[in-house]
């Protein structure tokens, strides 16, 4: 059998001031390769529900996203810049010398 990729997929979550995510990525050969976030408010509102806020998808270096107009992005995208950079120093960490 020759393997020819190795696909790993995570679901993780993280919350920041900025907002609540989940995070479903897949790492093929040791490379980010899919990253998908789903922007949920920060807390649950009375009933216990956890409203949606948008969306934000990277594959293969491209990235699109989904939010309502209104939506001030800032914030979000930092976080999203955050993850992301974790992910990549997660499946690459830097050798110390």
């Amino acid at each position: 059998m020759n393997i020819t990729n190795v696909t790993v997929t995570k679901i993780a979550e993280e919350k920041t001031e900025n907002a609540s995510y989940v995070l479903e990525y897949s790492v093929v050969n040791d490379e980010l390769n899919r990253l998908h976030v789903s922007v949920n408010e920060k807390e649950a509102d009375p009933e216990g529900n956890i409203k949606p806020v948008g969306i934000i998808y990277m594959e293969q270096g491209v990235i699109s996203c989904n939010f309502p107009a209104e939506k001030e992005l800032g914030p979000i995208f930092l976080d999203f810049d955050k993850i992301q950079r974790y992910i990549r120093e997660s499946i690459n960490p830097k050798k110390e010398s």
